[in-house]
């Protein structure tokens, strides 16, 4: 015997009548050769190499800022903020150098400047 009888409203309400869960399926294109995150990664990995050699090419190092700035302008990033991860991944990977100075940026306040690592004598 049930305890309500939902048939009764024309519908079967029961536990375990309802249907799975499904996860929806998207069409795979074959003409993509790899997905938005690969494509992702190898743009982070470039941006990252033209910021590496733009600070290898300042012995006085610069903000991400700045070197955002030059590198848009040559139309080598897409936007400003592109760099500034890129920046705090050498940063972390001792590519970059924090040399203790602070330089004010566009919006009025002080950005930390770095130098790459072969012109920094205390580290290295």
């Amino acid at each position: 015997m049930k305890l309500f009888d939902w048939e009764a409203f024309g519908e079967d309400r029961g536990l375990f009548h309802a249907e799975p869960w499904k996860p929806k399926e998207y069409p795979i294109d074959p003409s993509a050769e790899c997905s938005a995150a690969a494509l992702e990664k190898v743009d982070a990995a470039r941006i990252k190499a033209a910021v590496a050699a733009e600070y290898a090419s300042r012995p006085l190092g610069g903000t991400a800022d700045e070197i955002a700035g030059v590198l848009v302008q040559r139309g080598q990033v897409p936007d400003i903020l592109s760099v500034r991860p890129r920046v705090s991944d050498l940063k972390r990977n001792r590519i970059l150098v924090p040399t203790g100075e602070r330089r004010v940026n566009a919006k009025g306040n002080t950005a930390a400047v770095m130098v790459h690592r072969m012109y920094w004598k205390g580290i290295l």
